[in-house]
């Protein structure tokens, strides 16, 4: 399958110079996948590096030739035109995750974790800034985990990270299962918060069954293989802290979403102090910003992106 094909030593570099412009540019890993990304965004020498790490939905559609920047247009609530794309202050770096797209995959769906989603994102931010370049992340729906991940594991190069409608772990040993979507926080014997969520999905089965596309009736396997690989890594323990995140860090979700309950960005919040969480009266997912949220978000997103990454936490406010 070329889904399983290998990148050689040789080619652990990028394989196209770095530019701005549509076409596809590649890079491989250490372990020896084939990584996609496409740049877009200003691209001046000063601006600092964005990764798009989007969710399994929304790279099945970049996959069909949608622009690449999708997961910049899910997260504006108005008209998205290559020419505000072109404006944004950032050298946006749009990857296709192992198993999307033409980035390939060398090891089973059963077997992924989340370092492996690092080591893909370090080496693309390696192939489109240079070696071990600093950058931030912007992620939605399942890309989420993996922008927490790179967070927590290249705290030395993760400068910022801004999250729409992210998933939690839906691991059954560690997720704080509740009844319903979006229900009120309770409290324990002791008086702290307890945040439940549930999955809202009902697919994400241990094995990586998805229901997804299939209406939860049988697989059609006409999915890309790196649905297979989110549904499994989601469902296992994670192999990151939350507390080993450093950098700022915002969360967005919709209130009244039914496709990832609201409460997994709230619980991620609550486990990561400087976290800033807004939750946006909506039921889209993922959750887009009115354009002044969003150029105010950008704004700030960039100001924490040229600063060195983080050393030590710093709390910030939430709106829940």
């Amino acid at each position: 399958s070329s889904q399983l094909l290998r990148c050689t030593p040789s080619s652990m570099v990028a394989r196209v110079a770095p530019e701005s412009g549509p076409g596809p540019q590649f890079a491989c890993t250490p372990s020896g996948r084939r990584i996609e990304f496409h740049i877009r965004g200003r691209n001046a020498d000063d601006d600092p590096m964005l990764i798009l790490v989007m969710g399994m939905g929304y790279l099945k559609i970049a996959s069909l030739k949608f622009d690449m920047d999708i997961a910049l247009e899910v997260a504006y609530d108005g008209k998205w035109t290559k020419e505000k794309s072109r404006a944004l202050p950032f050298k946006i770096v749009c990857m296709m995750r192992a198993g999307y797209g033409n980035s390939t995959i060398n090891k089973s769906a059963r077997d992924w974790t989340y370092a492996d989603f690092v080591e893909d994102i370090a080496a693309v931010a390696d192939a489109a800034g240079g070696a071990q370049a600093p950058f931030a992340i912007l992620a939605n729906s399942s890309g989420g985990p993996c922008a927490l991940a790179a967070a927590a594991k290249l705290p030395e190069r993760v400068t910022a990270l801004c999250i729409f409608s992210g998933d939690a772990s839906y691991d059954p040993q560690v997720m704080p299962k509740g009844r319903k979507a979006g229900e009120a926080p309770t409290k324990d014997e002791d008086g702290n918060e307890r945040i439940s969520y549930i999955d809202t999905f009902g697919c994400m089965r241990r094995g990586g069954s998805c229901g997804l596309c299939c209406c939860a009736g049988p697989c059609c396997c006409c999915c890309p293989y790196g649905i297979k690989v989110d549904l499994n890594v989601e469902t296992k323990p994670w192999d990151f802290a939350y507390e080993d995140i450093k950098c700022a860090i915002w969360l967005f979700a919709g209130s009244r979403e039914t496709d990832v309950d609201p409460n997994a960005t709230r619980y991620v919040g609550s486990r990561i102090p400087q976290a800033k969480v807004q939750m946006i009266e909506s039921k889209t997912h993922p959750v887009p910003l009115k354009p002044d949220l969003f150029d105010k978000t950008m704004a700030e997103l960039r100001e924490a992106a040229v600063l060195p990454p983080r050393t030590q936490a710093a709390p910030c406010q939430s709106e829940m």
